[in-house]
Order: C-alpha cells, then sequence, then structure tokens
C-alpha cells in the first residue's frame, strides 16, 4: 500500500523521500539501459569511487524523481542536461526546489560542458562535494589510497 510523501504529494511506498513506485524504480532501469554519450563520460569518471573516492549512482530514484547522478553521502545530485531541458527550465527549477527541500543540491550542467569540458564538470563536482558534510551514517573516501 502507497503511502502520500507530505512534501511532494506524491505516493511512495514509504511516504518517504527514499520511497519509490514500480513505476519509478521501472523508468529508472530503463534510462540506465539508454544512457546519452554525455552520461556514459561523466559516469566513466564518476563510477567505482573514481572521483575522490566518492560512491555514486546513476539514474537513482529520489522521491518522485530519477536522477541523473546521486552521491548520497554528500546529498548531492548531478544532472546533465540535453536540449530538452531548453524547454522545461520552470520544470526543472520546481523540481530541484522539491530536492532542495530534502537537503540536496542539484548541479546541471548540459551536455556540451560534459563532451568538451569533463575535467571542469568534474572540478566542480569534487568542490560542491568537498563543500557538504558527509551525512551521518554513510561512508565516504572508503576507496581512495
Amino acid at each position: 500500500m502507497n503511502k502520500v510523501n507530505p512534501i511532494t504529494g506524491r505516493e511512495t511506498r514509504t511516504g518517504r523521500v527514499r520511497g519509490t513506485t514500480r513505476p519509478l524504480d521501472e523508468a529508472a532501469r530503463q534510462l540506465r539501459r539508454t544512457k546519452t554519450p554525455s552520461e556514459q563520460l561523466l559516469w566513466s569518471h564518476l563510477r567505482g569511487h573514481r572521483l575522490a573516492g566518492l560512491s555514486f549512482r546513476r539514474q537513482h530514484p529520489i522521491g518522485g524523481f530519477v536522477v541523473d547522478f546521486a552521491c548520497p553521502a554528500r546529498l548531492l545530485i548531478v544532472e546533465v542536461d540535453g536540449s530538452v531541458h531548453d524547454v522545461s527550465v520552470e520544470q526543472d527549477r520546481e523540481r530541484d526546489a522539491i530536492l532542495s527541500k530534502y537537503g540536496w543540491q542539484v548541479l546541471r550542467f548540459s551536455n556540451d560542458d560534459v563532451q568538451s569540458n569533463i575535467g571542469d564538470v568534474l572540478d566542480k563536482i569534487l568542490l560542491s562535494a568537498n563543500a557538504r558534510s558527509a551525512v551521518h551514517g554513510r561512508e565516504t573516501n572508503k576507496h581512495t589510497s
């Protein structure tokens, strides 16, 4: 039985931001199968704790949304936006505002930024992650040497 999340007004299994629905889980699985070249490039730098030992998840359900990349230990979300986001700016702002109510920070980069300036994108992600406190109970930098 689903419960309504008080902030988003959406039904989830638990009523919390972490709760998801079967359709949302399936959408996340489908997005994982069909990544864009920019998402694939960024993932190659984030996966396996490659960025300063931080753990990222790809196409991760949070609340009623599926985010491109999430670092739960720092409550940091990284979105890679294609041209479709040019017409959904207001919707993206509303989504970011809801996620920020839960403590998440959202960073947005265009496909072009990722493709042509991957080093700068990674620097900005790391700077934001380091500026945020680690969430209690979440391991960070577990694979650094």
